[in-house]
Order: C-alpha cells, then structure tokens, then sequence
C-alpha cells in the first residue's frame, strides 16, 4: 500500500485507477476457468468454454 501512496506523490503525472469491487473476485474465477480446462486438455479433450445465464440456463454472450 505505501508503494502506491509513494508511486502516487512522487509523479504528478501518475493516476490512480480503482479496479472496482468485484475485480479480484473476478480475476480469482477465471484463474480457476483456465487451470480446470488446461487439466482437462492434458487428458487430450478439447475444452469450448461458454457462459450460461443461471437462471435459464441459456448461453449468454462473452465480453472480450
């Protein structure tokens, strides 16, 4: 935390930009989305990930 208060006063052109709440969350299950489809690649299947809405369970678009 004091490096980003340092890295802040000490550029003045430095900006500061909050990542929001659920960022970490977020990072934290797609982590989890790769490691578990790289296992599954290693016993040789193909992993097409795929977003479903929980409560149609219908396919919703992926943001890029």
């Amino acid at each position: 935390m004091f490096h980003i208060y340092h890295d802040l006063l000490s550029d003045p052109e430095a900006t500061y930009t909050d990542l929001g709440p659920g960022y970490y969350q977020e990072t934290r299950i797609a982590r989890q989305i790769r490691g578990h489809a790289r296992a599954i690649e290693r016993h040789g299947y193909k992993v097409t990930i795929e977003a479903i809405d929980p409560g149609t369970g219908e396919l919703t678009p992926i943001a890029s």
